[in-house]
């Protein structure tokens, strides 16, 4: 069974059951794009390899350019002409059974973990400063989007990756800083000191962690699910028994029991915010999926784009006018009564006035063709994802 790394520590942490559960492959995002692209840049600057900026993708050039990465190795301690040693992307592996050992497994290895046993935890620093006469070793983690970091003193990825280069560097005391760029590249730096005792802390908790991890894998049964923030990037997220979908289908009018006791309101705190973006994710799957000319569905059906067509009044005088002059008064007073308080349904309500029954739908299209002519309506169309 293979331990989670640091990046997924959090979630490992919060819920036991996205430990074991089935995990999909990453999809990728641009936001996933841009953060590796600008890391990529922070190590080739950080090792003095030229032409590191020429490889940024020119959406995000500006933000590499302003990124002053002899500067924020300086902050975080790194004296060029002195006796600390810096590290970019190095990737560590820990063995709980032996704590106070660890193991760099190479530098620049893109998070290819192949060195490391399936008891080992692992986990890759952006950049690591040693200062073996401090006793100590910086862990830096580059921060490039706008979404909200768990700060440093709390940051279990951070808190990891410093036990884990303490022990591979044998010091006994270590920092941890989250380096946050801004748009124009720019930084700033969030820190927290993590000493020798606090250290023994954190083996601790990972110790107990790979015990549920290692004694859930040899259950029989999914272990219990947590849903919340951390299910947004879970690759585990569509096989879990207790996802937001899968919570609404199960217990259906449920979540009145859960908002009756403490830890259901709690649980209902965490799934709104999810709940509220299901939509945009769910049809932003969909869409990329008929790009992509995948979409076949059970039974023969298939995912297919169905356009749309909307319109709204934006001139309800136009709509009384052009109405007077196509259809007569009483229409024009249907379409527009005195208010002038025009929609979609008084002019369809319009082109009814005097009409066969026959002929109703063809003079709705015909009044609204001149009204689009006209101006007095506009129209806008979307597409959404459909089953055919």
């Amino acid at each position: 069974m293979t331990l989670p790394s640091a990046s997924s520590l959090a979630r490992a942490l919060a819920c036991r059951a996205s430990n074991v559960l089935p995990q999909e492959p990453d999809a990728g995002s641009e936001a996933a794009a841009r953060g590796t692209a600008l890391h990529a840049y922070v190590e080739a600057e950080a090792n003095g390899q030229p032409g590191a900026l020429a490889r940024v993708p020119a959406a995000w050039r500006e933000m590499a350019r302003g990124l002053d990465v002899p500067a924020i190795l300086e902050a975080l301690g790194h004296d060029l002409f002195g006796d600390t040693e810096m590290r970019a992307e190095e990737s560590f592996a820990w063995d709980p059974t032996r704590p106070y050992e660890g193991r760099s497994l190479g530098l620049s290895l893109n998070r290819d973990y192949s060195g490391a046993t399936s008891g080992e935890f692992v986990g890759t620093a952006d950049v690591v400063v040693v200062d073996r006469a401090a006793d100590l070793v910086v862990v830096g983690d580059y921060k490039f989007g706008h979404g909200e970091v768990t700060p440093a003193a709390t940051n279990p990825q951070l808190r990891a990756l410093a036990l884990y280069a303490a022990r591979a560097h044998r010091v006994s005391q270590a920092r941890v800083v989250v380096i946050r760029g801004r748009e124009d590249g720019s930084c700033w730096l969030d820190a927290a000191e993590v000493s020798e005792i606090e250290l023994e802390r954190i083996a601790e908790t990972l110790a107990e962690l790979a015990g549920r991890v290692v004694a859930d894998a040899l259950g029989h049964q999914t272990p219990p699910a947590t849903p919340g923030a951390h299910c947004r990037y879970c690759r585990a997220a569509v096989h879990c028994p207790e996802g937001p979908m899968a919570l609404a289908v199960a217990q259906g009018t449920g979540l009145i029991d859960l908002a009756a006791t403490a830890a259901g309101r709690g649980r209902l705190l965490q799934l709104r915010d999810f709940a509220k973006r299901l939509p945009d994710l769910i049809n932003e799957q969909l869409r990329a999926a008929v790009a992509r000319g995948d979409t076949a569905l059970p039974g023969g059906a298939a995912l297919a784009l169905e356009s749309t067509t909307k319109r709204a009044v934006v001139d309800a005088e136009a709509v009384y006018q052009n109405t007077l002059i196509n259809l007569g008064p009483e229409a024009a007073e249907v379409a527009a009564p005195l208010v002038r308080a025009a929609t979609m349904d008084t002019i369809k309500s319009a082109a009814q006035v005097g009409a066969l029954k026959g002929e109703r739908a063809t003079r709705k299209q015909q009044l609204v063709d001149v009204l689009l002519r006209a101006g007095a309506l506009k129209a806008s169309t979307s597409e959404s994802v459909v089953a055919r």
